[in-house]
């Protein structure tokens, strides 16, 4: 039986281990990317995991006294603050990255290179919402909530909650279709099981699923990535 404190690290290792394998492919794996001050980008990125990790650690303390992944009025309370910001810069946040006002995820499945190059020669000439962007950095920690918030507390959740909280996460997928970009895919797609994982260690979720069922659906989607990874980095310029 694990205890709370392992159970408590989990999500910080996995989520560790999936950042810097990420940054292990991005320095040696086989794409050349190219850029600049490589060593100063590589430093960036190591010590903004330290501070994740420092972060994670001050909170133990508030943590344990709940001796348990307690969900309370502030946690859902929290919870709604998220969705309201991520609803609100949806719209806005489609123009910013992807030029209109609704992604066209049938464009980004079906000719993923092309609508990365389309989309990227659009932003070298400037992106007008640039400000949508810096809008989404000030509100970045509910922006970002969302997504793993809605898996843990998913038994908790009443259906209006449930319903706007796959909205978010939909249009956030969708973003990243319509542009051809990997990255927004791979996030959800690989930290869903650690999410799940958790959510059934919290208590919060009646969801049971054997273990067969559970790795044969996370082959499925991983493998649905690959083929969209695959078939952007094939068509793409460059």
């Amino acid at each position: 039986m694990l205890s709370f404190k392992v159970k408590w690290l989990f999500p910080l290792l996995a989520f560790q281990g999936y950042l810097t394998l990420s940054q292990i492919l991005f320095f040696f794996g086989p794409w050349d990317w190219g850029g600049d001050n490589r060593f100063k980008l590589f430093l960036y990125l190591t010590v903004s995991q330290v501070f994740i990790a420092v972060g994670y650690f001050i909170g133990w303390r508030r943590v344990n006294r709940c001796e348990s992944f307690c969900v309370d009025f502030r946690s859902i309370r929290y919870f709604d603050r998220c969705l309201f910001f991520s609803i609100v810069l949806a719209v806005p946040t489609s123009l910013s990255r992807t030029g209109s006002l609704f992604p066209d995820i049938v464009t980004g499945l079906t000719n993923t290179g092309f609508a990365y190059n389309e989309n990227f020669e659009r932003l070298e000439y400037g992106n007008p919402y640039l400000v949508v962007e810096y809008l989404r950095i000030l509100f970045s920690v509910f922006l970002v909530s969302v997504y793993p918030m809605m898996i843990v507390y998913w038994g908790r959740l009443n259906l209006y909650r449930r319903l706007l909280s796959l909205f978010v996460v939909l249009t956030t997928v969708f973003t990243y279709v319509a542009t051809g970009t990997n990255k927004g895919v791979a996030d959800l797609v690989i930290t869903a099981p650690v999410l799940m994982i958790l959510a059934v260690w919290s208590g919060n979720s009646d969801f049971k699923v054997s273990k067969k069922v559970f790795f044969s659906i996370f082959s499925f989607l991983f493998f649905a990535f690959l083929l969209f990874f695959g078939a952007g980095q094939k068509q793409r310029e460059g």
